[in-house]
């Protein structure tokens, strides 16, 4: 399993479960094309455009770009300022050409994302649907679909809502002029009354260094959070909301210097921020804290090149953290406190700028059950993958070294199943496609901007993967004593 597959994942899934809540693309299906079409987000466009999709500048954009060879050497890619809006066009991309190809024209299903593409003629690799059924199989993304649904419920809207009351949706498309009319970025929010809400620091002429953004490339790693610079200062740091409780207090913390990490449990929802660098802590692991509790004072201890506050931000899902960009949750503290908070980057308003929206969902429509639920499809959209790597552990109640082998065999068996898996994933997609009757696109010149260059799948390295695991996980005692018996019966031949 990749480590960089797996970062990449997590660090994104909250943009694409947000496409999943509001336009029913599932979430694993927009997380695999990221990660395939962009190298992980070590791409050029990636680095240097946000474009993690390789989406050209077309007739209507208006915004920056940049020149890359392509079809021609002088071929231009739009350039965005977040991530998030690269997804956004990408879903609009995907509703307009490729929704139609769907059962009745919608579907949460990832398998049947995976044949409107291969219908639509989305990619020129024709192993294109099985690389990423492999991507989802394998790094078990449908839990971030299951996520997405279980948002959409909190939230009190269906899956899909911005399709439905939210935009204008003509023959399954929707325009971008329509898009752009109506609150596209737009996250609902559960009011929580009587709950108070705190800055982590105050942020009066403070700023983000360059550099010092979420997800910002630093060779070995991705940056987990923001930096938020004091000027030389050592200043307060806060409890950010009610009912907080500290969960971990890391004096002299190797490169993170004095760290405190705060957990904050919103009606089953868990949220953690984490202080970094810190000069002082003030408080102790198990204590409860409030909004506006001084926790510590901002600091220069670690890794640090000055004074500065590194603030991180994750939720719980499944027994697991995930990381997400602090400004999103500096945006939501703005709109719950109904207070302006400056912080700029570059001369730049980054919370102002972010073009996420929140709105609190009393009063909308709640609906669970769309018209795939009526007809009786699954909401699950785990069911139609191989769950053999994720399912319960079968080996529970037995000893460690039956478990161990039990999982190594598990393991490999797994490998060798997706082989077969991609097999019959691809024909299946094949012969999907075949049924569809060729439709001229009036649109083709137009939409044709993306860019499909790749790779065929591997099975003999996948293949190779399988005997490598399996000499990794078996302890190095049994290889020794498996190398020793090998040797004693060359002798006794």
């Amino acid at each position: 399993m990749s480590k960089l597959k797996e970062t990449f994942f997590e660090k994104n899934a909250d943009i694409a479960i947000d496409q999943f809540v509001k336009y029913g693309i599932p979430a694993s299906v927009t997380l695999a094309q990221m990660s395939l079409e962009s190298g992980q987000g070590t791409s050029s466009l990636a680095r240097e455009g946000n474009n993690y999709f390789g989406i050209k500048v077309g007739s209507g954009w208006q915004g920056d770009y940049v020149i890359r060879h392509d079809d021609t050497p002088t071929d231009k890619f739009r350039v965005y300022s977040f991530v998030m809006d690269s997804v956004e066009d990408h879903s609009r991309v995907l509703l307009n050409r490729y929704a139609k190809f769907l059962p009745q024209g919608r579907s949460i299903d990832p398998n049947h994302w995976l044949v409107a593409l291969k219908k639509g003629g989305y990619a020129s690799d024709p192993y294109y649907g099985s690389k990423l059924a492999a991507d989802i199989n394998y790094y078990n993304l449908t839990k971030y679909d299951q996520m997405a649904i279980s948002r959409a419920k909190e939230q009190g809207v269906e899956i899909g809502y911005m399709l439905k009351g939210g935009a204008t949706r003509t023959n399954n498309v929707l325009s971008s002029e329509q898009s752009d009319k109506k609150d596209v970025n737009l996250r609902l929010l559960t009011r929580l009354e009587g709950q108070r809400w705190c800055l982590p620091i105050d942020f009066t002429n403070l700023s983000v260094p360059s550099g010092g953004y979420f997800g910002k490339n630093r060779g070995n790693h991705s940056h987990g959070g923001i930096d938020i610079s004091t000027k030389g200062q050592k200043l307060p740091v806060f409890a950010t909301e009610d009912n907080g409780t500290i969960v971990r207090v890391a004096p002299n913390n190797g490169n993170a210097g004095n760290m405190i990490v705060v957990e904050y449990d919103r009606d089953g929802t868990k949220w953690r921020n984490t202080y970094m660098h810190l000069d002082k802590i003030n408080v102790q692991v198990g204590q409860k804290v409030n909004a506006g509790d001084q926790i510590g004072v901002s600091g220069n201890t670690g890794k640090s090149t000055g004074p500065h506050l590194h603030f991180e931000t994750s939720y719980e899902y499944a027994g697991k953290w995930h990381k997400t960009d602090p400004v999103l949750y500096l945006k939501e503290l703005e709109f719950r406190m109904e207070k302006d908070i400056p912080l700029k980057m570059n001369g730049k308003d980054l919370i102002v700028s972010t073009p996420i929206k929140y709105q609190y969902s009393e009063g909308l429509t709640r609906a669970y059950q769309d018209q795939d639920y009526r007809r009786g499809l699954s909401n699950d959209p785990s069911k139609w993958l191989n769950k053999s790597m994720f399912s319960e552990d079968p080996d529970a109640g037995k000893d460690m070294f039956t478990g161990l082998l039990g999982k190594m065999f598990s393991h490999a068996f797994t490998i060798l199943g997706n082989i077969k898996f991609l097999e019959v994933q691809e024909k299946m997609i094949a012969l999907e496609a075949k049924k569809a009757p060729k439709e001229e696109n009036k649109e083709e010149k137009e939409e044709n901007i993306l860019r499909r260059n790749r790779e065929a799948v591997d099975a003999k390295a996948m293949k190779q993967d399988v005997s490598i695991n399996y000499e990794n996980n078996v302890p190095r005692s049994q290889q020794q004593q498996q190398q020793q018996e090998q040797h004693n019966t060359a002798r006794l031949s």
